[in-house]
């Protein structure tokens, strides 16, 4: 983004770009850009969090599993 900038800043210095179509420009870079920057590629992955034990990848298949869990618990406990 910020070469960009420099550019379209050098396009204003040079008279081939209005000061009004610069902002615009400007404008429109930070509406696309995300809320957070996307780290440099050279930076460390973030530690994954640990799995729990019988933890599925598939997080509809966990939550049913959570419920009959559950089920066989409030069964045994009636």
């Amino acid at each position: 983004m910020r070469e960009e900038i420099k550019r379209i800043n050098r396009l204003v210095a040079e008279g081939k770009l209005s000061a009004d179509d610069a902002a615009d420009l400007i404008e429109a870079i930070y509406a696309g850009q995300s809320a957070t920057p996307p780290p440099p590629p050279d930076a460390p992955k973030p530690p994954e969090a640990p799995k729990e034990p019988g933890a599925t990848e598939d997080p509809f298949k966990g939550l049913m599993d959570s419920f009959d869990k559950l089920a066989r618990e409030a069964a045994g406990a009636v």
